[in-house]
């Protein structure tokens, strides 16, 4: 990610050539609000090669997944 390592966008920017999307390494737990700070993840990425190691990984981006649902759609004929 070219433009985080160092920018506002980085977690932890005591760390400029890394791109922490998320202060920790541990998914803020399910009783944190969607949308509340430090819950920022990215699902479309640009890594380039410009700045060794920081654009070219990426740390701490828990991607949100949905719960299980089982009985969330059913069909019946």
């Amino acid at each position: 990610m070219p433009t985080c390592p160092g920018t506002g966008s980085d977690a932890v920017p005591a760390t400029a050539l890394h791109c922490e999307v998320q202060a920790t390494e541990a998914a803020p737990p399910s009783s944190v609000a969607a949308r509340a700070p430090g819950t920022d993840f990215h699902t479309h990425l640009l890594l380039d090669s410009s700045q060794q190691p920081g654009s070219a990984q990426v740390f701490n981006n828990h991607l949100a997944l949905d719960p299980v649902q089982n009985a969330a759609v059913a069909i019946t004929k």
